[in-house]
């Protein structure tokens, strides 16, 4: 009578959170279900749990029962917010201004940049510089614009915030200096 050898399973987990476990073993033929973020390999569980400031997204890989030695891969997704950018000036007139962000202009109501929950920036220089890397800034054509507003609150040169996780809109405005 021919018998199979257990084989080895692998699972591997990418940046964002981890696995219950990293391996297991099973029989040829063993069923293989997937719910949400569990695979259950005969009576064997493995859970995927994401990090803080990620979800777990979905597992790559699994076949529907156990075949041969096999890795599979469980995937999660940053969370990420859009931040909406503006401008508002106080006189009422209007100037030509543009939002910039990263080296791309935009017009003012479509300036909007999406970014990790997880993301911080601070002011510097006239700029916004997230954690992420990205900068934002705005080209006015009376130059005066410097000043922040970051939800209603007024920033300055040398001021840090935390991305606000749960506020309905997540809104940077340029302040005209008049």
């Amino acid at each position: 009578m021919f018998q199979f050898k257990p084989q080895q399973l692998q699972v591997f987990q990418c940046r964002g959170g981890a696995v219950s476990t990293s391996s297991i073993t099973a029989e040829i033929g063993t069923p293989i279900t997937v719910s949400g973020n569990t695979i259950t390999i005969g009576n064997q569980t493995i859970t995927a749990t994401a990090s803080a400031g990620y979800t777990f997204k979905e597992w790559q890989n699994v076949p529907t029962s156990v075949t041969a030695n096999m890795s599979f891969k469980a995937i999660f997704e940053q969370n990420a917010v859009m931040v909406e950018i503006s401008f508002y000036c106080g006189t009422g007139v209007v100037f030509m201004c543009r939002i910039v962000i990263n080296g791309e202009e935009f017009s003012i109501g479509d300036a909007v940049l999406v970014v990790p929950d997880t993301a911080t920036f601070r002011v510097v220089d006239g700029s916004i510089v997230f954690s992420t890397g990205d900068v934002v800034s705005c080209n006015c054509s009376n130059g005066d614009v410097k000043p922040f507003a970051y939800n209603d609150q007024d920033l300055h040169d040398g001021a840090e915030c935390q991305i606000q996780k749960g506020y309905s809109d997540h809104q940077i405005t340029f302040l005209d200096i008049y």
